[in-house]
């Protein structure tokens, strides 16, 4: 026996519109959006360490040192440099270990060239090898068919 699902019949658009409008004081956030960019114009250095941050999705870091830069707070001032140098460090530390994260996840092979084979231990013949390496093999063929 076939489960049948019941119909689901749709609401009409009518019955889920509001009653009330609503209402947002989109000029307060403007204002504050301005604030904070004339902020930052004034202290490029501190912008620099809030993108950082949020770079780093340090977002309640970046709110702090934002409240900071309000405030001009004369010990920020003076950490700024090392702030901006430890942030610097952190985003390049990151970076590396991404990379090497993904060049693991990726399983390239490890990279090999002739300074450490052992031709003495194998069969086969290092001056022929050598030779192939130079390129000088497919030079030749080359010659000789022109």
């Amino acid at each position: 026996m076939v489960s049948r699902r019941p119909i689901l019949r749709s609401t009409p658009p009518s019955a889920l519109s509001l009653e009330i409008a609503p209402e947002a004081n989109v000029e307060r956030y403007d204002d504050l959006r301005e604030e904070r960019e004339k902020r930052h114009a004034h202290d490029p250095a501190g912008a620099s360490i809030v993108i950082m941050l949020r770079s780093l999705k340090l977002y309640g870091m970046a709110q702090a040192v934002d409240d900071l830069m309000v405030q001009d707070a004369p010990a920020f001032e003076t950490a700024t440099p090392i702030l901006s140098q430890l942030l610097k460090a952190e985003l390049a530390e990151r970076e590396v270990r991404s990379i090497a994260y993904h060049m693991k996840v990726a399983r390239f092979p490890s990279y090999k060239d002739l300074t450490g084979f052992d031709f003495a231990a194998s069969d086969i013949n290092e001056a022929i090898v050598r030779q192939l390496h130079r390129g000088e093999f497919s030079w030749k063929m080359q010659k000789m068919s022109s």
